[in-house]
């Protein structure tokens, strides 16, 4: 079995893989990455696809 990293979505769209999400999260930007999605109405539904 071929293990993917996680891939993140935010209703729908696609915010980042692993090396996007820990860049963020290192910046200390994680969370304005979320509320910048619920600002536009996406709501807080977030799914990780892979392992």
């Amino acid at each position: 079995m071929v293990k993917e990293p996680p891939k993140v979505f935010v209703k729908g769209f696609y915010i980042g893989g692993t090396e996007e999400m820990l860049k963020v999260s290192e910046e200390g930007l994680l969370g304005d990455c979320f509320k910048a999605c619920l600002g536009r109405g996406l709501g807080l539904f977030v799914r990780v696809v892979g392992t």
